[in-house]
C-alpha cells in the first residue's frame, strides 16, 4: 500500500508542476512586448559540394597493371639464368653463381633492378639445385647495395625504411627456412652492412638463429642434409628409418636375377634375425599377407613400401589385458608366492611379444621396389624364400591397393597396382 501511495503522490506533484509551467507560458505569450519582438530568420546556406571519389575499377586495373609489369621485370631478369644455362648446357651451382657475377658486373654502381633480380633468382634456385646451399643465399643477400638501405635513426627503422627491399630480404630468409638451411654468422654481418642492426630483416635473422639450430638437432632419426638422388639409396634410408629392430638387415636385389621375373627393377628388402625366426615358426596352415602400398616421406621425397604380415598371435590380446590390469602397488602376488598359495591363473606364464608382434598383426618383413608392381612383389617373396624355405609351403595372399596419384618413388613411373586380393595357394614359385 505504501508503494501505491508513493506513486500517486509522485504523479500529483508532476501534474501541479505542469499546470504551473503552462500558466507561466500563457502569461509570456500574452505579453504585448513579446508579440512585438522581431521574427528570427535562419541564414541560407549554399548547397553542399559533392564528394569526389576515385573509380574503384580504375584502381584495381592499375594494381593489375603494376603486377603484370613486376612479373615482366622478373621474367626479364630470369632470362639471364636461362640463357646462361642453355649456353653451358648445365643447371648447377657454378652456372647460378656465374649469373650473379654477371649481374653485379653490369650493375656494379647503381644496381638497378636488384629487387626483381633477387625475386627471380629465388624462384630458379630449385631448378638449379642450389636451394639448400647457404653460400648461394649469402651471394644473393650481397646483391643489395651496401650502406644505402640502412636507417639513419630509430624512427626510420621502426617504420621499415625501404620496405620493398626489406620484404624481399625477408622472403629470401623465409626460403632458407622452408628448405631447412640454417644461416651462419657471416649472413648476419651481410644483413647489418645492408640494412642495419635495427631493421626487420635483422629481427627475422635473429629469430631464425635462435630456433632453427634447436629444431635441426631435435629429430631422433636424422637424415642427411642433401638426400641422395639414387632411388636405391633412398629406399635403404627409408627402410632403416622405419625399422624398430636395431639388427635389421637391408638387402638390395635385382629382379632380373630370377628366371621367372618379368619386371626389371630393384627390390630393397628389410628383415631382422628375430623376424626370420618368427617366419620359420609360423604355422604353415595359416596364410601370410602382402599389404601395401603405404607412403613414407623423406623430407620432400616420397616412397611406397609394402609389408609381409601374419595374423596376430592368439594369446597376445590376453597378454595385453594382463599387462594393463597389473597394479604396481599390489604386493599380493609376492605374498602368495611366499606362502606357496599362488592362484593358478597368476602362475600361468605368457611369453612377452617381440617388437614385431603387434595387436594388428606380426610384421615379418618390409620392402620397397622400383615399380611397386605385383610382379616385383612376387619376386621379393621368391628372394625371401632363399633364406626361409618354409615360405614354399605357406599360402601368400596379396592384398594391394593403389596409392594416390603422384605418390610414387622418385625417378620411377610405377605401374598401377591391382586392387582386390590374389592368393598363391602353393606358395611362390
Amino acid at each position: 500500500m505504501t508503494s501505491v501511495a508513493a506513486d500517486c503522490s509522485y504523479c500529483c506533484l508532476r501534474c501541479l508542476r505542469l499546470q504551473r509551467v503552462s500558466k507561466f507560458t500563457h502569461r509570456v505569450f500574452q505579453n504585448p512586448q513579446f508579440q512585438k519582438a522581431p521574427i528570427l530568420t535562419l541564414p541560407t546556406y549554399s548547397p553542399l559540394r559533392p564528394l569526389h571519389t576515385t573509380n574503384a575499377t580504375e584502381h584495381r586495373e592499375g594494381t593489375v597493371a603494376e603486377r603484370k609489369e613486376e612479373r615482366y621485370r622478373q621474367r626479364k631478369e630470369l632470362e639471364l639464368f636461362n640463357e646462361l644455362a642453355q649456353l653451358k648446357e648445365a643447371r648447377d651451382k657454378e652456372t647460378f653463381m656465374q649469373a650473379i657475377d654477371i649481374y653485379l658486373q653490369k650493375q656494379s654502381v647503381y644496381k638497378r633492378g636488384h629487387v626483381d633480380f633477387i625475386q627471380g633468382a629465388v624462384k630458379e634456385m630449385q631448378s638449379f639445385d642450389v636451394h639448400k646451399d647457404v653460400e648461394v643465399y649469402k651471394a644473393l643477400m650481397e646483391v643489395f647495395p651496401e650502406g644505402e638501405l640502412v636507417a639513419k635513426n630509430l624512427i626510420q627503422a621502426e617504420f621499415m625504411h625501404f620496405p620493398r627491399q626489406q620484404h624481399t630480404a625477408m622472403e629470401l630468409l623465409s626460403a632458407m627456412g622452408n628448405n631447412g638451411v640454417v644461416p651462419d654468422d657471416s649472413m648476419g654481418d651481410i644483413i647489418v652492412s645492408r640494412f642495419g642492426k635495427h631493421s626487420y630483416v635483422m629481427k627475422k635473422y635473429r629469430r631464425m638463429m635462435y630456433w632453427m639450430p634447436k629444431f635441426k638437432h631435435m629429430n631422433p632419426y636424422p637424415l642427411p642434409m642433401i638426400l641422395p638422388r639414387s632411388s636405391v639409396e633412398l629406399a635403404e634410408l627409408a627402410l632403416n628409418r622405419m625399422a624398430v629392430d636395431k639388427l635389421n638387415d637391408v638387402t638390395v636385389y635385382d629382379s632380373m636375377d630370377l628366371e621367372s621375373a618379368s619386371d626389371d627393377t630393384f627390390i630393397a628388402s628389410a628383415i631382422s634375425p628375430s623376424q626370420r625366426e618368427l617366419l620359420n615358426q609360423h604355422d604353415k596352415r595359416k596364410a601370410l599377407f602382402v599389404e601395401g602400398g603405404f607412403k613414407v616421406w623423406l623430407k620432400d621425397q616420397v616412397l611406397v613400401y609394402f609389408i609381409l604380415r601374419a595374423d596376430p598371435r592368439p594369446d597376445l590380446l590376453k597378454y595385453n589385458e594382463r599387462v594393463d590390469d597389473v597394479d604396481k602397488e599390489d604386493v599380493s602376488s609376492g605374498f602368495y608366492t611366499f606362502i606357496g598359495a599362488e592362484d593358478e591363473e597368476k602362475r600361468a606364464v605368457i611369453a612377452a611379444p617381440s617388437v614385431h608382434e603387434q595387436p594388428e598383426g606380426t610384421i615379418m618383413a618390409m620392402c620397397i621396389t622400383g615399380s611397386s608392381s605385383k610382379d616385383s612383389l612376387v619376386a621379393w617373396i621368391n628372394f625371401l624364400q632363399r633364406d626361409s624355405p618354409c615360405l614354399a609351403n605357406i599360402p601368400i595372399v596379396f592384398s594391394l591397393r593403389t596409392p594416390e596419384s603422384g605418390v610414387q618413388p622418385a625417378d620411377y613411373t610405377a605401374e598401377p597396382l591391382e586392387e582386390g586380393m590374389t592368393q598363391l595357394e602353393s606358395g611362390p614359385s
